[in-house]
């Protein structure tokens, strides 16, 4: 009898190990699913603000005026000078355009009475 009650005593210990390392992986389970959701919360939360903020840059940036290279800028401004000048109004169009050379005049030579 002794071995029955012992070998009875062994299965009990062996059930009760195998349902205690059942409950530990459903916890374990549990505590991972809930860590994998609050990445996920955490992930789209972090998502929207990232989308409202450049949505905000975005407005910002339509209200400021076209930025202006140098290059632009010097051919505006010799346009404003030009203008200035009273050639002819201040364009984009008439800064791009080079002042047009006049060839030089041939000189003629006359024949002089000697």
């Amino acid at each position: 009898m002794a071995d029955s009650s012992n070998s009875r005593h062994q299965a009990e210990s062996r059930l009760a190990k195998a349902q205690k390392r059942a409950q530990d992986g459903q916890k374990a389970m549990k505590e991972h699913l809930a860590a994998d959701q609050a990445i996920r919360d955490r992930t789209a939360k972090l998502r929207a603000l990232r989308l409202a903020k450049e949505a905000a840059e975005e407005v910002e940036r339509a209200k400021l005026p076209p930025k202006v290279t140098k290059k632009k800028a010097a051919e505006m401004k010799a346009a404003a000078k030009k203008a200035a000048a009273g050639d002819k109004p201040a364009t984009r169009k008439t800064a791009k355009k080079a002042p047009a050379k006049k060839a030089p005049a041939k000189k003629v030579k006359k024949d002089l009475p000697a």
